[in-house]
């Protein structure tokens, strides 16, 4: 009797692994989120403060007045023409990545948080050569 062979997108070699989404990699890379969130969020404050006028303060400290609006559309306008390209060049990086990388097998030793996000330590074995990173 035969039986098929469940093909899984994690069993496929790694070439014909389908490539990540943009989406994807905004969500998983903390270097793309960061680039993608920051002029979001400054021009979400900047139409914030010319919608309502002012935005309040937070634990005491002064808030946003409408006179502040140049200086806020300004520092989104600088983050987008920054962020941006720092982002294409963070994807097109990870895909360099990933199409060049070699693939190889190993075992997570430990998890823990640190700084702003988790990390791993991993040992695997890559041409007869025992690693752990």
């Amino acid at each position: 009797m035969n039986s098929a062979k469940v093909v899984t997108e994690n069993s496929l070699p790694l070439a014909e692994r389908p490539k990540p989404s943009v989406w994807r990699m905004l969500w998983v890379d903390f270097r793309c989120f960061t680039l993608a969130a920051l002029p979001i969020v400054a021009l979400a404050l900047g139409t914030m403060l010319a919608m309502f006028g002012q935005i309040p303060s937070v634990h005491g400290r002064e808030g946003l007045a409408a006179s502040d609006l140049p200086y806020l559309l300004a520092f989104g306008s600088l983050l987008i023409a920054s962020c941006v390209p720092l982002l294409v060049l963070r994807v097109q990086q990870l895909r360099k990545l990933l199409a060049r990388g070699l693939e190889t097998t190993g075992i997570i030793q430990q998890t823990y948080r640190a700084g702003n996000g988790s990390r791993l330590r991993v040992s695997y074995n890559f041409d007869g050569k025992g690693y752990e990173r």
